[in-house]
């Protein structure tokens, strides 16, 4: 008989890597989680399940929409919600509302798991407007840029965008397998 269990964060991934599920597939499989959560935005009912959890998410067009959707969230620590909040004014008129939108569920899932500390939202705010333009595709968008844009150094962002790439890595696979 097979039992249906949840894999827990210190349990052997059940790729069978040898590594623990945290260090291997636990944040690919929190973004493909986010990523299909955003992709059923047009086609689901007003909430879906992310961990047990319930999101509710509606393609907010408005700050104000998204600041709702941010603060229906269960962030694992409050400041996390309140950096996605101060983001979301940096992007609104270079991104999309979807755009955005997939970002705050990137830092989400990357929050929950890294449990980051962030001395200077800046350098966090540059790596992930980077990483988002990765994800959409912006070539045109560099470091140095984001970094001066953010006043921080470009070498926090990299390091940071470092930490977020398998997020974004992910995120853009299971974008590539929808399509």
């Amino acid at each position: 008989m097979i039992k249906n269990t949840k894999v827990g964060r210190n349990d052997p991934c059940p790729c069978g890597s040898g590594l623990k599920y945290k260090k291997c597939c636990l944040s690919k499989d929190e973004a493909s989680r986010a990523l299909q959560a955003q992709a059923q935005v047009s086609a689901a009912p007003a909430s879906i399940s992310f961990e047990n959890e319930q999101l509710y998410i509606a393609v907010p067009e408005t700050i104000e929409e998204m600041y709702a959707s941010i603060d229906r969230i269960a962030w694992s620590q409050p400041p996390y919600g309140s950096l996605a909040k101060e983001l979301v004014p940096h992007l609104a008129d270079r991104f999309t509302w979807d755009e955005i939108n997939a970002t705050v569920l990137i830092w989400f899932a990357y929050s929950r798991e890294n449990a980051p500390i962030v001395p200077k939202p800046g350098v966090v705010f540059a790596a992930l407007e980077y990483s988002l333009s990765l994800l959409t595709g912006r070539q045109d968008v560099t470091k140095a840029e984001v970094a001066k844009r953010y006043e921080v150094s470009a070498g926090s962002v990299s390091k940071r965008i470092g930490e977020l790439a398998p997020f974004v890595d992910r995120a853009i696979e299971a974008l590539n397998g929808e399509h």
